[in-house]
């Protein structure tokens, strides 16, 4: 992440693994709705182009106000009547989900990934479905996240699993590992955030990146279908340079 992106390479491909340490992906869109995202347009929608979906649940928000009833004494506070949010759609496996608000659609696979085109394929036409009714005038911002998991590290470990791990100081003992760190990709308008989480109850190595845009662009889907790529490329580039090359190995070689 440290060049000034005159020598990346937006083609390179990335190793396959058999077995990737996924437990979780999505890939989000920030994008005001215009048009109202009401149920019934949203039902025709599911069944005209996300079929696949059929468990709708609507999102309600919460909250409170506070009342006056006498000047002399502190205000009431009332429970508002609920808002309509938006809506959880959900595959009837529970794999895979579409969250769509008025503040844009985040597009979510749990348990097994699978391979990255059918799940990008998705989350575009996710997007695509959502930008019809909704008609946001722009996208704010686009993010690929993914969450990887290595249940077998531990602080005896990392440096099987990280090029990079953690220093101990004074010889001392790493019980605990929380690191957060961002990088810009400022030619592109692009960002990276990675967090790398390890506890000490023995649950393994968390391993989270994302991918994002840091500028506006435009609601077009040969845009977005561009954006889009770049951020996958980007998310991989960076998994590949943070893991050990053994532990990609073992992966790899798990059918």
């Amino acid at each position: 992440m440290a060049d000034n992106g005159s020598n990346r390479d937006w083609t390179e491909k990335f190793p396959r693994l058999a077995n990737a340490p996924i437990v979780e992906a999505s890939i989000s869109w920030q994008a005001r709705a215009v048009d109202p995202i009401d149920e019934v347009s949203l039902n025709e929608l599911m069944i005209r182009k996300l079929p696949n979906y059929p468990k709708i649940v609507p999102i309600k928000r919460f909250g409170w106000s506070a009342k006056m009833i006498d000047p002399s004494i502190a205000p009431v506070m009332e429970k508002v009547k609920p808002e309509s949010e938006g809506f959880q759609c959900t595959t009837d496996d529970d794999v895979e989900s579409i969250r769509i608000t008025r503040d844009g659609v985040n597009f979510m696979r749990r348990k097994s990934y699978g391979r990255l085109e059918p799940f990008a394929a998705a989350a575009l036409a996710a997007w695509q479905a959502y930008s019809a009714v909704a008609a946001p005038l722009e996208i704010g911002r686009v993010g690929v996240r993914f969450i990887n998991h290595f249940p077998s590290a531990t602080a005896l470990t990392l440096g099987d699993f990280l090029k990079e791990p953690p220093s101990c100081p004074s010889n001392l003992v790493l019980t605990d590992f929380a690191y957060q760190s961002e990088f810009s990709v400022p030619e592109h308008r692009l960002g990276v955030r990675v967090v790398k989480i390890l506890q000490s109850a023995g649950s393994g190595l968390i391993l989270d990146c994302e991918a994002f845009t840091t500028g506006t662009i435009m609601v077009d889907n040969f845009e977005a279908t561009l954006v889009l790529s770049q951020l996958r490329w980007l998310k991989n580039k960076v998994f590949f340079d943070l893991v050990n090359e053994t532990q990609l190995d073992m992966i790899d070689k798990v059918q």
